[in-house]
């Protein structure tokens, strides 16, 4: 398998040396988008041992679905 992308693995090795990560930044800057994307790459490596592009409709719907291993919850600052 290939190594994760450099911003990926960043934050692959802050999530096991402190168990969490805050991104920050100002809006438009792309946490959302990496947050998401890691998210799923780390779960598809963790599940299935193979990369996210590389997965199945159903291993998709696994990491994805409602009940998916992949969740959002948004918290507003109000």
């Amino acid at each position: 398998m290939q190594p994760l992308e450099p911003t990926a693995a960043r934050i692959d090795n802050i999530l096991r040396r402190k168990g969490q990560v805050i991104l920050y930044g100002p809006p438009g800057t792309g946490k959302t988008f990496h947050a998401l994307a890691v998210a799923k790459e780390l779960a598809a490596r963790q599940a299935f041992r193979k990369p996210f592009r590389e997965l199945s409709a159903t291993e998709l719907n696994e990491i994805e679905g409602d009940n998916g291993l992949v969740r959002v919850c948004t918290f507003h600052p109000g």
